[in-house]
């Protein structure tokens, strides 16, 4: 069901579980430390984190707003329309690297659009707190997933 107010979806128990479901599957298979789900609003309003599993404190969830484009790594995703990789987010020039993720201690990053590139409906970034080698089998697992998800998304968003 869509969310008359912002366009997006209705964030029910149920559509949040499934993203939680994700993003354990996500750290499980990637061996990652975090990962969030961001949905996609509009290239004006950017993402919101609608989903977290291995952040820390605060709770950032319908909180963490990050724009599009080059203003962080899940806006960086969507406007490239592919997996970006990030070995060292302390020294990363393509994108802004938000405060909060360099306050969860993050190092390497991976950022994988959920839906088709051309009508994106979030991103799940999968973070380290250590600098890894993130290779293919680690990609091609958070991609399968993110795969998973557009579909059982779209299906809810259907009512189905």
């Amino acid at each position: 069901m869509t969310d008359p107010n912002t366009g997006g979806f209705v964030w029910t128990p149920a559509l949040r579980a499934v993203c939680y479901a994700a993003l354990r599957s996500v750290r499980e298979r990637a061996g990652a430390d975090m990962a969030a789900f961001f949905e996609w609003l509009s290239e004006d309003d950017g993402l919101v984190m609608r989903a977290q599993n291995g952040w820390t404190g605060n709770n950032l969830v319908d909180r963490l707003r990050v724009k599009s484009g080059d203003d962080s790594l899940a806006g960086y995703a969507v406007s490239i329309g592919e997996p970006v990789i990030v070995a060292d987010l302390r020294t990363e020039t393509r994108f802004r690297v938000p405060a909060a993720l360099l306050d969860q201690g993050a190092i390497t990053g991976v950022a994988i659009v959920v839906g088709h590139p051309d009508a994106p409906l979030g991103v799940i970034a999968t973070h380290w707190r250590r600098s890894v080698n993130v290779g293919d089998p680690a990609v091609e697992a958070i991609v399968a997933i993110a795969d998973d998800l557009a579909v059982t998304l779209s299906n809810m968003d259907d009512g189905g």
